[in-house]
């Protein structure tokens, strides 16, 4: 990935992550707070910061709750794996 970004607009998550699955993003990872990191449960990865820069941002409105619902492109460093 880590072309230069070319912004889409989407109009729900939903249709986001199935385009961005046809892209070539394929895989899930959840923001661990106490341990600073990202984690993949597919395969137990865990990331730091400096393992990956942000490709896009995508940001939805929830229906029911004004917060955010946010959607990071990542590309991955992974030089040692």
């Amino acid at each position: 990935m880590n072309k230069q970004p070319s912004q889409r607009n989407y109009d729900t998550l939903s249709e986001a992550v199935d385009d961005l699955i046809k892209r070539g993003y394929t895989t899930d990872f959840l923001l661990q707070k106490e341990k600073e990191c990202l984690l993949c449960k597919d395969n137990s990865l865990e990331l730091s910061p400096e393992d990956f820069t942000i490709d896009e941002v995508y940001r939805f409105e929830g229906i029911s709750d004004p917060a955010d619902e946010v959607l990071y492109l990542l590309f991955l460093h992974l030089t040692t794996m």
